[in-house]
């Protein structure tokens, strides 16, 4: 019989390695899962707080929508607070090419870390004024 001094002293030491190895590849896709999650969290809150602006310029009548209007209706405090780095950007004008309705447009941009590029959701709406009931037919 021969004897094998020393043999369970590497193979502890190779297992160790590996275990060492995944757990690095472990906590590399928890913390990319994080950052991803987090990212995630930020488009949605910044989507609900330009839904929430647009429902409230968009409900303003059709005559008294303008810029300065919108714009106090857009409550850009709540973004602010909300998003790291937060801007809520309205604007409001009336096509040429199609004077009876207005275009309302509301962006959240957000900077989540200062090393990446600055996001932005956008959204876009028609208001049209309201048909009277004595009108043509």
């Amino acid at each position: 019989m021969t004897k094998r001094r020393g043999f369970l002293l590497i193979e502890l030491t190779a297992a160790c390695l590996i275990l060492a190895a995944l757990l690095v590849v472990c906590l590399e896709l928890l913390s990319a899962t994080a950052l991803a999650r987090r990212a995630n969290g930020l488009r949605q809150t910044a989507t609900e707080e330009a839904t929430n602006a647009m429902e409230r310029i968009a409900a303003a009548d059709f005559g008294e929508l303008t810029l300065e209007h919108a714009r106090q209706l857009a409550r850009p405090d709540r973004v602010v607070k909300a998003l790291p780095g937060g801007k809520l950007g309205v604007e409001v004008d009336q096509p040429k090419e199609t004077p009876a309705c207005k275009r309302i447009v509301v962006t959240v941009s957000w900077q989540s870390r200062p090393e990446e590029p600055e996001q932005s959701v956008r959204l876009v709406a028609w208001k049209y004024p309201l048909a009277t009931k004595g009108g043509p037919g």
